[in-house]
């Protein structure tokens, strides 16, 4: 990855981080998809009362980690599902750290603590965690093998790895709009899911289960779609602003969207989500 790319990443996404839970609604369908994919391996108490985890003992081997942590959403769904164990929160923007580490729990509650950091190069030794999480993160990776490598590295022994990613096909409406237009559509070249096994594979994840959805959201215009995209720090491998001519420009594409896609809903936005569950 370079350090123009970097940059880029880390400029966005600290942007997005105040305007971030208003807009990320994909974001947390996905998380919650991809939680309940994971939670038996969570190790959820079962008791029905918020009890503190010095009265259920959790042996530290059991960190989780959650790379591309955001504004800490994982944490809620842990927390409020029960599970009271250490959670590592990792993303590479710090003013996405500091929303996350303002809802961090306490110890006795499993204890929270936040870094921020690059998920191509993990600050932490190997074996370090039971458990990792990370959803929706890992598609703006310009070298997924170093970032699944690094991943089986900071992973124990048959220890746990569940995330889901963007996949190839997603934004397929903005892409044809753009065609149309006369333009090079500014979107994402996003993984296939061949790719990613490949990957997955030649990373030591030899152990895993892949799910796939399509998940469509509806707005009212071209605006309200491009800013879901760009509010939630999504905009620097998306819609650029390069060569763009003003509102004119925006209108005829608009045009082209509501004639080749509106629906009673309103005009769709597809993202194409792999959720995977391997284990080291």
């Amino acid at each position: 990855m370079s350090l123009t790319h970097n940059k880029k990443i880390i400029r966005d996404f600290s942007r997005a981080a105040t305007s971030y839970d208003t807009y990320a609604v994909l974001q947390r369908k996905v998380a919650d998809q991809l939680f309940l994919n994971c939670r038996a391996e969570l190790g959820a108490l079962d008791s029905g009362d918020a009890l503190p985890i010095t009265n259920h003992q959790s042996p530290i081997t059991q960190n989780i980690l959650d790379i591309g942590c955001g504004t800490g959403y994982f944490h809620e769904l842990l927390r409020k599902n029960k599970i009271y164990l250490p959670l590592v929160q990792l993303d590479i923007s710090h003013a996405m750290c500091l929303v996350a580490a303002s809802y961090a729990s306490s110890p006795p509650y499993g204890g929270t603590y936040t870094c921020s950091a690059d998920m191509h190069s993990l600050p932490f030794a190997g074996g370090s965690f039971a458990n990792i999480f990370s959803s929706m993160t890992m598609q703006w990776s310009g070298n997924l093998k170093r970032v699944f490598s690094e991943a089986a590295r900071v992973l124990q022994n048959k220890g746990g790895f569940a995330f889901s990613i963007v996949a190839d096909g997603s934004l397929f409406e903005l892409r044809d709009v753009f065609l149309e237009a006369g333009e090079n559509p500014r979107i994402h070249n996003f993984i296939t899911q061949a790719e990613l096994e490949v990957l997955l594979k030649n990373c030591g994840f030899t152990e895993y289960e892949i799910n796939t959805e399509t998940i469509t959201i509806f707005y009212k215009d071209i605006y309200a779609a491009l800013l879901s995209i760009k509010a939630v720090g999504a905009s620097y491998k998306g819609v650029s602003n390069s060569g763009i001519k003003g509102k004119n420009y925006f209108t005829k594409l608009g045009e082209i969207y509501r004639d080749k896609f509106m629906q009673n809903e309103g005009l769709p936005l597809s993202w194409n989500i792999i959720y995977v569950k391997g284990r080291k």
